[in-house]
């Protein structure tokens, strides 16, 4: 679960802290979402995710240039996380 609702428990080593802000101004809205792994170091399956979310940023962030579609970067995304999952 990414979202945390009562924002009161301690952080442990193996946990994961989760920062998720965003912003509205003048109709423009933005939000940045980062994971952290409170011990320093991921555990393999944190790692792993931390790959693949990566491998799938990139691929959008290649997507991003003059006459691409708007939709072509999340596309490159999602095919990437789609590729993964189906493995």
């Amino acid at each position: 679960m990414l979202h945390y609702v009562f924002n009161n428990a301690p952080l442990s080593a193996g946990d994961l802290l989760l920062i998720d802000a965003g912003c509205e101004v003048d109709g423009y809205a933005c939000d940045i979402t980062r994971s952290f792994p409170v011990g320093g170091r991921y555990s393999g399956a944190q790692r792993a995710v931390y790959e693949l979310v990566l491998a799938a940023q990139l691929a959008a962030i290649d997507k991003v240039r003059p006459g691409n579609k708007w939709n072509e970067p999340h596309d490159a995304a999602v095919r990437m996380l789609a590729r993964a999952c189906s493995t």
